[in-house]
C-alpha cells in the first residue's frame, strides 16, 4: 500500500468526521441525563480529538503540512496565550480551565474552537469540501427548526421521548430559547445567501428547494422566538448583506437598475420586517418557556470595576475564565436583593466582549477584540479583492466571490454582532471558530497569487504547504507530530474519565431517590476515585454521605445503636466536604454546604458548633449580600442554643448557669445575623421567622412586639416587618392582630406563601373553613411539591383540622427551624 493512499485515507477520515461534526452541532446530545450542554461538550471534544489525531497521521505519513498562513491564527494564539495566562492565574484555576459552570467561558472551550478553526483551514483543501460542511450543517439545522416549530406550535415536547427527563416544549439542544434563535439566525444566513445569488436559479430544482424550505424554517422560528439582539442582528447582516450585492453589481459593471431585481427587493424587505419586528414588544406566541435573564450592561460594569480594585493582576488578566459568578457574589449591587433575581447568580455578564474584561481582564478583552476586528477585516478585504477580480477580463475560476462565501461571511459577522450584546454560549462559540475556519478554506489562496500591493502578505490569507525533505526536518516535524499525537490520545482519555464520572454520578443520583443510599454512596466514591481533584464529585459525595447521616441518626431516634458507624460517616462527610473547599476555596457554596454538615451534627459531637459558625462567616465573607447565609448561620445558633439547653436541663446546677449564660450570648448573635438577613432582604420570610423564634427563646417576646411595631410605623410599607408582626402576635395567640398583619403582607405581595399559610391556619381556627381552602389553593398553586399543604387541604375538605396528623408529630409551625413553605430560592444563572 502507497504512502499517498494512506495519507489520503487519514485525511478522509477526518474530513468525515467533520461532516459529522457539522450534522451534530444543530442536534446531537447524549441521550442520557448527565446534562445536555455536558454531554456536548463532551461528544464534541471527542469528535475534534479524533479528526485532529487522524489529520495528524495524514502530516506524519505524507511528510508535509498544509496550513493557511494569515494574521489571523496568529491572533487566536494570542488570544489563547493570554486566556491561558489569565486561566494561570485564576482566583480558581481548575474552574478556569475546565470545570466552569458557564461551559463557554472556559479554556478548553476555547481551545476547542480554536484547534477546530485550524482544522477546517487544514483538512479542507477545497470549496466544494467547504460547501459539503455547510450544506450539512443547513440540513441538520433545517431538521432542528422544524422541530422546534413543532414544539413551539403544538406545545408538544418531543424531547421527551428521547429519554430527556422534564423537557418542555422549550427544550432544545443548543441552550436556551434566545441562544437557539441566534443559531438559527446564524443558518438562515447562510441559506439566504445561497437564495439571493445570481446562480440560485441554474442549481437542481431540488436543491433549490432544499435551500428555500430551510430558510423558510429558520425565518419561522425567528418569529416564533422573537429574542430582540437576534432580530438587532438580523438588521445589521442585511445591511451588509445589501452593500455586498451592490458592490458586486458595481464592480461587474452590471447597470444598477437591472441588477435591482428581486434579489435586492428581499434584502430589504428582510430589513424591514427586522425594524418592524424590533418594535413589537409583546411575544407572537403565548409561550409558557422560562424568561432568560442576564445583567445588563452597567450591572457588568460596574462588577468589572470592583474586581480591578483587588489589584494589577486583576486589571491585566482579570479574575479568570469562567469566574464571572464569583465576582458576582462578590460585588453586586444590594438593591439587586429587591427584585425577582435576588437569589440568581449570574455566571456570565452582559455579553461575552463584557464578560471577558472582567474575567480575562484588559489584555484579554484586547486580544479578543483584536482576534475579532483582524477576522473581519481579512475576511471583508478578501471579498472585496475577489469583487475586482472577478470583474476583470482575465479574472481566473477561483476569483468569484461565490455564494459561499457571501453566507459564511454573513454568519461570522452576524456572529461577531451578537458577542458585543449577548454571552457566549457553547454552541454558538463552536459555530463562531467553524464559520472563521471555513472562511479560511474558502477566502484563501494559493502562495503566489498575487495580491495589492498595498496589501502586506501578512494581511492576505494564503495557503501554504511545507514539505519536509531533509533528514533533520523529517526527524524534528515527526517528534513534533509524536508529541501532538500524544496530547491528542491525552484527551480522549480524558473526556472518556469525565464521561465516567458523569455516568457514576448520575447512576448515585437514581440510587439516592430510590432511597439505596449505601449504593449510591458506592457510586459517588466510583467517581472521586476517576477524578479525585474535582471539587464538584467531592462536594457531591459529602451530600450523599450528609444523607446517610441523616438517616443513622433516624435510626438512633428509634433506640438503634449506629455510634461506630455514624462516626465513620461523620469522618467521611466531613473529610470530602474539607477537600472541596481546599480545592475550590473561593466559593460559598461549598463552605455553606461545610457549615450545613457540621449543623447536623452539631447535637451529637461537642465543638462543632465553631466549625460550623467558622464555615459559615466564610461563605459570608465570599458571598455578603445573599441573605440566605445569614438565615443558614442563624439557623446553625438556634440549633446550638437548644442543644445548650438541653444540657442545661441535665446537667448539675453549678454548669447550668454558665450554660444558660452562654445561651443567651449565642441567641444574642443569633439575632444580629438574622438582622444582617432581614437587611439585605427586607422581605425575607425565613429571616423574620427565624428573628420570632429567637425572640421566643429569648423570653422577650412583649419587647419583640413593641420594636416591631415601632418599625412598622418607620416602614409601613415594609412586607417582612408584616411578616414578622403577624407572626409575633400569632405565637402569643393574638389571632385578630396577626390576621390583620399577615393580610397585610399578602396586600404587599399576592404571593407570598408564608403569609397566606398562617392566615389559612387563623381561619381554620376561627372555624373558616372556606376561606383557610382557599388560602391553602393558592399556596398549592405556587407550590406544586409541597406536600404537607395537600395534607392540609384534605384535612380541611374533609372537615378536620388543618394541623390534623401533622402537629404532632412535626412540632408547630410557628416554632419549626425552617418556615413551613419555602419560597422561591432558585440558584444561578
Amino acid at each position: 500500500m502507497s504512502d499517498t493512499h494512506t495519507t489520503n485515507r487519514f485525511e478522509y477520515g477526518a474530513k468525515i468526521i467533520l461532516y459529522v461534526l457539522a450534522a451534530f452541532l444543530p442536534l446531537a446530545f447524549i441521550p442520557y441525563p448527565i446534562g445536555v450542554e455536558f454531554g456536548r461538550e463532551a461528544l464534541f471534544t471527542i469528535l475534534v480529538a479524533l479528526a485532529a489525531i487522524l489529520w495528524l497521521l495524514s502530516v506524519l505519513t505524507k511528510g508535509e503540512l498544509r496550513f493557511s498562513y494569515s494574521a489571523l491564527p496568529l491572533a487566536a494564539f494570542l488570544f489563547l496565550l493570554v486566556s491561558g495566562v489569565a486561566t494561570v492565574l485564576s482566583k480558581a484555576p481548575a474552574l478556569s480551565f475546565s470545570l466552569a459552570d458557564a461551559t463557554a467561558e472556559k479554556y478548553t472551550t476555547l481551545l476547542l474552537g480554536v484547534v477546530l478553526m485550524c482544522l477546517l483551514a487544514g483538512v479542507f483543501r477545497s470549496r466544494e469540501d467547504a460547501g459539503v460542511f455547510a450544506v450539512v450543517l443547513l440540513a441538520a439545522g433545517a431538521v432542528s427548526a422544524l422541530a422546534t416549530a413543532i414544539q413551539l406550535l403544538f406545545k408538544i415536547p418531543l424531547f421527551t421521548y428521547l429519554n430527556i427527563p422534564n423537557a418542555g416544549i422549550d427544550f432544545n439542544v443548543v441552550g436556551t430559547l434566545n441562544a437557539l434563535a441566534l443559531f438559527y439566525l446564524v443558518l438562515f444566513l447562510v441559506a439566504l445567501a445561497f437564495v439571493v445569488s445570481p446562480g440560485f436559479m441554474k442549481w437542481n430544482r431540488w436543491f433549490r428547494a432544499f435551500l428555500a424550505v430551510s430558510a423558510l424554517l429558520l425565518l419561522l422560528n425567528l418569529f416564533l422566538i422573537h429574542f430582540r439582539t437576534a432580530w438587532i442582528v438580523l438588521l445589521g447582516s442585511m445591511v451588509v448583506l445589501f452593500a455586498l450585492q451592490f458592490l458586486r453589481a458595481r464592480m461587474h459593471g452590471a447597470s444598477l437598475e437591472k441588477a435591482f431585481d428581486w434579489r435586492y427587493w428581499t434584502i430589504l424587505g428582510l430589513l424591514v420586517v427586522s425594524v418592524v419586528m424590533l418594535l413589537v414588544n409583546r411575544p407572537l406566541l403565548a409561550r409558557d418557556v422560562p424568561i432568560e435573564a442576564h445583567p445588563s450592561f452597567s450591572a457588568t460594569w460596574n462588577i468589572t470595576l470592583a474586581s480591578f480594585k483587588e489589584g494589577v493582576l486583576r486589571v491585566l488578566f482579570g479574575t479568570g475564565p469562567g469566574t464571572f459568578g464569583l465576582d458576582w457574589s462578590l460585588y453586586r449591587d444590594p438593591s439587586i436583593n429587591q427584585s425577582v433575581f435576588w437569589n440568581l447568580r449570574f455566571d456570565q455578564g452582559f455579553s461575552w466582549l463584557a464578560t471577558v474584561l472582567a474575567t480575562s481582564g484588559v489584555l484579554g478583552f484586547i486580544s479578543l477584540l483584536a482576534f475579532l476586528g483582524i477576522a473581519a477585516f481579512l475576511f471583508l478585504t478578501a471579498m472585496i479583492h475577489r469583487f475586482d477580480e472577478g470583474a476583470g477580463a482575465t479574472a481566473s475560476p477561483q476569483a468569484g466571490s461565490g455564494e459561499l462565501a457571501h453566507g459564511l461571511l454573513l454568519a461570522f459577522l452576524g456572529l461577531l454582532f451578537a458577542s458585543f450584546i449577548y454571552p457566549a454560549n457553547f454552541s454558538l462559540l463552536l459555530l463562531f471558530f467553524a464559520a472563521s475556519g471555513l472562511l479560511l478554506v474558502v477566502l484563501g489562496r494559493p502562495a503566489g497569487d498575487a495580491m495589492p500591493d498595498w496589501l502586506p502578505d501578512l494581511w492576505a490569507i494564503r495557503t501554504h504547504t511545507i514539505r519536509f525533505l531533509s533528514p533533520w526536518a523529517v526527524f524534528l516535524s515527526s517528534l513534533m507530530v509524536v508529541f501532538l499525537l500524544a496530547i491528542g490520545v491525552v484527551v480522549l482519555y480524558s473526556e472518556t474519565g469525565i464521561l465516567r464520572v458523569a455516568f457514576a454520578q448520575e447512576a448515585g443520583v437514581r440510587l439516592l431517590n430510590e432511597g439505596k443510599i449505601d449504593e449510591a454512596i458506592a457510586q459517588f466514591e466510583r467517581a472521586a476515585d476517576v477524578s479525585p481533584n474535582n471539587f464538584l464529585v467531592r462536594n457531591n459525595l459529602a451530600q450523599v454521605r450528609g444523607q446517610k447521616i441523616r438517616t443513622l441518626i433516624q435510626r438512633a431516634s428509634a433506640g438503634e445503636n449506629v455510634q461506630q458507624e455514624f462516626q465513620q460517616a461523620v469522618s467521611d462527610a466531613i473529610g470530602d466536604a474539607r477537600r472541596a473547599t481546599e480545592l475550590y476555596p473561593v466559593e460559598a457554596v461549598l463552605w455553606r454546604n461545610l457549615g450545613g454538615l457540621y449543623e447536623l451534627i452539631l447535637p451529637f459531637i461537642p465543638g462543632a458548633e465553631r466549625f460550623a459558625f467558622a464555615s459559615y462567616q466564610k461563605a459570608a465573607e465570599l458571598d455578603p449580600k445573599n441573605p440566605l447565609v445569614y438565615v443558614e448561620w442563624g439557623r446553625a445558633g438556634l440549633t446550638y442554643a437548644d442543644a445548650l439547653l438541653l444540657r442545661a436541663n441535665q446537667g448539675a446546677p453549678a454548669e447550668r448557669e454558665n450554660l444558660i449564660q452562654n445561651r443567651t450570648r449565642i441567641l444574642n448573635d443569633v439575632a444580629l445575623t438574622l438582622q444582617k438577613a432581614a437587611a439585605a432582604k427586607p422581605d425575607l420570610a425565613q429571616a423574620h421567622f427565624m428573628l420570632a423564634q429567637t425572640a421566643i427563646r429569648l423570653g422577650d417576646v412583649k419587647a419583640a412586639i413593641a420594636a416591631t411595631e415601632n418599625a412598622k410605623l418607620a416602614a409601613p410599607f415594609d412586607i417582612g416587618v408584616a411578616f414578622q408582626l403577624g407572626l409575633l402576635y400569632y405565637q402569643t395567640n393574638d389571632l385578630d392582630r396577626a390576621q390583620a398583619e399577615f393580610a397585610r403582607a399578602v396586600s404587599l405581595n399576592e404571593n407570598y406563601s408564608n403569609a397566606r399559610y398562617f392566615l389559612g391556619l387563623i381561619y381554620d381556627r376561627k372555624g373558616v373553613k372556606d376561606r383557610s381552602i382557599e388560602e391553602f389553593v393558592k399556596i398549592e398553586a405556587l407550590n406544586p411539591d409541597n406536600q404537607e399543604v395537600k395534607k392540609i387541604l384534605t384535612n380541611l375538605r374533609s372537615g378536620r383540622g388543618a394541623l390534623d396528623g401533622i402537629v404532632p408529630p412535626a412540632p408547630p409551625p410557628e416554632r419549626r427551624a425552617e418556615t413551613p413553605v419555602r419560597e422561591n430560592t432558585s440558584g444561578r444563572r
